[in-house]
């Protein structure tokens, strides 16, 4: 409702995150949310609406995870570990098909979407212990809409950027998708609510 607000008042863009511990960027000791309104639309934002112009970039992405085996549920929401996951244990969770814009979703795909990520968290707590995390959700923008659906990333904070990153702009994921999805389904991860 509140990037909705925001759009409606003359944003160009708007998003929600959660941060959780100090590596995440929070800045006090529990899980929060903030809302992110600007008045021009972010650059990846408009890259992605170009690229996605002719493909769901997004079920794109879940369909090369279910064929990798990476898919840890299924069904009106996904969540799954990107094949390329650029970070270790990086978690994706869409409503697939409900269009590019986060505020103009409906609260019945938001609600659903709200319980695979907290039982995402869930997972990862059980398997990782108490880490920091971010939960972040990637939303187009009325203006640059794309075919590519908004979606969810839950990035537990294992590591910082080192040298390599920083010279090249290359990630290095320590943990392979398949080794974080097994682990994550001895944790509950697919086992339902």
């Amino acid at each position: 409702d509140r990037c909705r607000a925001h759009l409606a008042a003359g944003a160009a863009w708007a998003t929600a995150v959660v941060n959780e511990g100090r590596a995440a960027g929070a800045s006090i000791a529990h899980p929060h949310g903030q809302v992110f309104a600007l008045a021009a639309v972010p650059p990846w934002v408009r890259r992605l609406a170009a690229r996605s112009s002719e493909r769901d970039l997004v079920t794109e992405d879940l369909s090369d995870a279910r064929a990798a085996g990476l898919a840890l549920t299924d069904g009106p929401v996904a969540v799954w570990l990107p094949a390329g996951g650029w970070a270790p244990y990086l978690l994706r969770i869409a409503a697939c098909g409900e269009g590019p814009v986060f505020a103009d979703a409906a609260d019945g795909p938001i609600r659903t979407t709200a319980l695979a990520v907290r039982d995402a968290l869930g997972w990862l707590r059980r398997a990782l212990g108490a880490v920091p995390y971010n939960v972040v959700v990637h939303s187009g923008a009325r203006s640059a809409a794309g075919r590519a659906g908004w979606w969810v990333e839950v990035l537990p904070r294992l590591g910082v950027p080192a040298g390599f990153e920083l010279v090249t702009g290359c990630c290095v994921n320590v943990v392979p998708p398949h080794t974080a999805a097994a682990r994550l389904r001895e944790a509950g991860a697919g086992g339902g609510r």
